[in-house]
């Protein structure tokens, strides 16, 4: 079974909106990740966000950044962690983010 016409509108949308704001080139898939892949992490992560947040009209009070993201700059004992495996941050790709702007929210359900 094939994904409607609306569907496909809709994550070509969700694909646009990630390379425009990441003035990333692409291409991109579905399992992209915007932190490992494209390299957004602290502010502008929270930008992008609330932007995907405005943009496709979704309910982000499920959401927790600090999963996904790490904060501003280089924090020494953060990046021993991450380097330690004690601080791995989880995925967020472009599915998550087409699948968030499909129902209008963040899933609770998510490890997010």
């Amino acid at each position: 079974m094939g994904a409607s016409s609306s569907d496909e509108a809709l994550y070509d949308s969700v694909v646009q909106f990630v390379l425009t704001q990441t003035g990333t080139s692409g291409p991109l898939s579905r399992s992209t990740e915007l932190a490992y892949d494209l390299g957004l992490d602290g502010c502008d992560a929270e930008k992008f966000m609330l932007s995907f947040q405005d943009r496709f009209n979704v309910d982000l009070s499920h959401f927790n950044f600090d999963l996904h993201f790490g904060g501003e700059g280089l924090r020494l004992i953060g990046f021993i962690k991450t380097i330690l495996g004690r601080e791995k941050k989880l995925p967020l790709t472009v599915e998550m983010l087409y699948a968030a702007a499909k129902e209008h929210r963040w899933p609770a359900t998510a490890a997010a």
